[in-house]
C-alpha cells in the first residue's frame, strides 16, 4: 500500500532559495525543464539520502510510481538555492498519473487519491525528495510571494 503525510500548507518560508512557479514561466522555460526530466529519466538516475531515509518513515511508493512520475508528469516550480557552502537547481514535478494512497493526518489514516511528486536536482541527477499530493489539494494555501517571476530560467542554465 503507498503511503504518504497529508501536510497541507506547511512550508511557510523560503531561505537561501529563488524559485519561479510554473504559471511564471514562458513556454520556451517549461520546454527546456520537461526536456531535462525526458533526459533525467533516460538515464540513471541516484536516489538522495534524505528520500531513503524519509522511505522509512514518512512515504511509501513503487519504483513503478517514480518511472510513470518521470514520463508523464507536470513541471510546478524551479528552485535555485545558492547557499555559502552548496548551490543546487532543482525541479518539482507531479506526476499525472492518480494513486490509492493512505494518508497519515494527524495520526489518522486517510485512504484518498494522490499524485507523485518529485523534487529533482539538476545538478546531481538525483530525486532529493518525493511526497504524495492530495488530489483534494487546491492550493488555497500556497503563497506566492515565496516565488520570483523575474528568474530566467534559460540564463541560470547559460542557454539564454
Amino acid at each position: 500500500m503507498r503511503e504518504g503525510l497529508y501536510n497541507i500548507g506547511i512550508v511557510s518560508k523560503t531561505e537561501f532559495q529563488k524559485k519561479k512557479h510554473f504559471s511564471q514561466m514562458t513556454k520556451r522555460e517549461i520546454v527546456f525543464l520537461k526536456t531535462l526530466v525526458d533526459c533525467i529519466g533516460a538515464v540513471k538516475l541516484n536516489i538522495a539520502p534524505h528520500l531513503i531515509h524519509k522511505a522509512y518513515e514518512e512515504i511509501k511508493y513503487e519504483k513503478e510510481d517514480i518511472i510513470e512520475a518521470l514520463k508523464d508528469s507536470e513541471i510546478i516550480e524551479f528552485n535555485y538555492i545558492n547557499k555559502e557552502v552548496y548551490s543546487d537547481y532543482r525541479i518539482l514535478i507531479k506526476s499525472n498519473s492518480l494513486k490509492q494512497i493512505l494518508f497519515n493526518k494527524e495520526g489518522k489514516s486517510i485512504l484518498a487519491y494522490g499524485r507523485l511528486c518529485l523534487v529533482i536536482s539538476l545538478k546531481t541527477f538525483s530525486i532529493v525528495t518525493a511526497y504524495w499530493n492530495f488530489d483534494g489539494d487546491n492550493h488555497k494555501t500556497l503563497n506566492m510571494d515565496r516565488y520570483d517571476k523575474n528568474i530566467d530560467i534559460l540564463q541560470l542554465a547559460n542557454i539564454a
